[in-house]
């Protein structure tokens, strides 16, 4: 028996079962929720705004890039949980002072190379290629 509370998820078709924890179930239900409220956004042609963690939307004329401070806990754990962090997974990095930590991911989001770019520039290069793969219906071809 499982020390800690597990969900076991059925993948249809595949014969195989997912063990997550908790924490790991939490999380992809809230994925799959935004993943709903995106398609759901997309097919009425708006973009959403979502309530939570990191998104982006647009907003008189501008678009913006979001997560809330008190929110980088949990947006941190999320990401930990799926892999995307290894180096906090390896290290057990915990937040301890979220808004030193806000601050400091600002810095390392406009900390410039040596050509000049940043890591919202490169954010922003990949959107442009990706809407494009996505069929953006805003650019000819």
């Amino acid at each position: 028996m499982a020390k800690h509370p597990t969900v076991i998820v059925k993948v249809p078709g595949e014969g195989d079962e997912l063990w997550l924890s908790m924490t790991q179930a939490k999380a992809l239900i809230k994925r799959l929720e935004r993943g709903i409220a995106k398609a759901k956004a997309k097919k009425k042609g708006v973009a959403p705004k979502l309530e939570g963690t990191a998104q982006a939307y647009l907003e008189n004329g501008l678009i913006k890039i979001s997560v809330s401070v008190k929110d980088l806990p949990r947006t941190v754990q999320d990401s930990t949980d799926y892999g995307y962090l290894p180096l906090f997974a390896e290290l057990g990095t915990s937040i301890t002072d979220v808004n030193r930590f806000a601050k400091d991911v600002v810095y390392a989001l406009n900390e410039e190379k040596e050509d000049g770019t940043t890591p919202v520039h490169v954010l922003f290069d990949n959107a442009f290629e990706r809407a494009v793969e996505n069929g953006s219906q805003g650019v000819s071809w």
